[in-house]
């Protein structure tokens, strides 16, 4: 084991008392969120709650229009806070904007879909869905990976429409699938993805429960899988093999 040299910050303890001097003054993080609603609120500080500041803090930070791209980049690089804040960033319109314009184009049939809640919905119809519909068998996995998204998407919706329980393992496995789709899409930036990922871990966990609760957004549990499917398959026209060993 590495002994701490004279001089040096023993880090775990730093933390353990700056955990324990929120818990004893929660005055101050209250009045750190209201800092933190302001539109005067410094950016320096914005910033260090999107990259330090509890789930609770970088909610109020995602809702803020002060909050510049460097902010909201940082806020999007924390993939487990990310799902409790993404839907609130993406109600901001240059978030919304910006994001839809990287993904599909400024010249894009999406123009009348101005929130995250209208562009959901518009891309239930998937791009190319007729034509994937007989790629997918009448059981298991489909053998290319554009019917496959469409046939995860079908499955979530069941389960929605029909209170199907969320079956750990292969519903898990589904959402692997639908990641590893994300990192194959070309031509969008960083953010985008980072955006697109906690999307869908939102989806997850809403039909997963046992989480604290996410925000309350008028918003089907699966809906954001529609937004994945749809740029994936607009994306990548040319079929791309799927081999359900893999994954499920």
């Amino acid at each position: 084991m590495a002994t701490k040299k004279a001089g040096e910050v023993d880090l775990i303890s730093a933390v353990k008392a700056m955990r324990a001097q929120e818990m004893t003054q929660p005055t101050d993080a209250v009045e750190m969120l209201k800092t933190l609603k302001k539109k005067s609120c410094p950016m320096e500080t914005l910033m260090w709650a999107a990259l330090c500041g509890s789930t609770a803090m970088k909610q109020v930070v995602a809702a803020n229009p002060k909050a510049d791209d460097k902010v909201i980049d940082a806020l999007m690089l924390d993939s487990e806070a990310a799902p409790w804040y993404v839907i609130d960033l993406l109600q901001r319109p240059d978030v919304y904007a910006t994001f839809v314009a990287d993904i599909y184009g400024d010249d894009n049939q999406f123009t009348d879909a101005t929130t995250i809640l209208d562009l959901c919905s518009e891309t239930g119809t998937i791009h190319r869905e007729n034509e994937l519909r007989d790629l997918i068998p009448k059981m298991g996995a489909a053998k290319v990976l554009q019917a496959e998204l469409l046939r995860i998407l079908w499955r979530f919706g069941r389960t929605q429409n029909y209170g199907v329980a969320y079956q750990l393992d292969l519903d898990d496995a589904m959402f692997l699938v639908l990641n590893e789709a994300v990192d194959q899409i070309a031509g969008i930036n960083q953010r985008s993805k980072n955006i697109l990922r906690a999307l869908l871990r939102w989806s997850q966990v809403e039909q997963r429960g046992g989480y604290e609760p996410l925000p309350r957004v008028l918003l089907e549990r699966y809906e954001p899988v529609n937004v994945v499917v749809d740029l994936y398959v607009r994306n990548c026209p040319e079929f791309v093999p799927f081999d359900s060993a893999k994954s499920y």
